[in-house]
């Protein structure tokens, strides 16, 4: 309420100064987008609380929903200022996504497993097994290219490394066609 309130004087210094944290990372018209983390995250914590807690599968289904609401939400309207932070953002609620798809299939496939045993078993479990190990490397790579795009010494370097490549591919072509033309 105190920031809608005051959503016309954001860039006052002591509306900065009182709640500048809230909002600052965030675009102007998306001074909210805080408040709106803060949902999501009760959602994904203590609103688990209150859902049944002898089968997992209601509360892997909500949270999986939040994280797909919330994606849709972050790829949308992109609120950060920043485009790093998007992005950031964007990967890690695919994360969550892919995390809890499998917490799924998992779950479902616990259960098949206790049902009767088919001819095709091995199959079915050579399958699971290769998603899920997929499922983890991918998420595995996801938390890499987080941690790289939000090491700011890393990108740095990253950019440098690529602009002596390019440079040096330059400077490789420009030799080339001065061989060619004889020059």
């Amino acid at each position: 309420f105190i920031l809608y309130k005051n959503r016309k004087l954001l860039k006052e210094r002591v509306v900065r100064q009182k709640w500048g944290s809230i909002y600052r990372d965030f675009k102007p018209k998306y001074f909210y987008f805080e408040l709106l983390t803060l949902f999501r995250r009760f959602i994904l914590t203590a609103g688990m609380v209150f859902i049944s807690g002898e089968d997992a599968v209601p509360q892997v289904v909500i949270s999986l929903f939040t994280s797909v609401v919330w994606y849709t939400i972050i790829m949308e309207y992109l609120p950060y200022k920043d485009k790093t932070n998007n992005a950031i953002a964007a990967l890690l609620a695919a994360q969550m996504i892919a995390n809890l798809t499998m917490m799924l299939a998992l779950d479902t496939w616990t259960t098949k497993e206790k049902l009767a045993v088919t001819g095709t078993e091995y199959y079915d479990r050579f399958t699971f097994e290769f998603f899920l190990v997929a499922t983890n490397i991918i998420c595995g790579l996801l938390g890499i290219i987080v941690f790289i795009i939000s090491t700011p010494q890393i990108v740095k370097f990253i950019k440098f490394v690529t602009k002596k490549i390019r440079k040096r591919a330059r400077r490789r072509e420009r030799e080339r066609r001065e061989y060619i033309l004889g020059i």
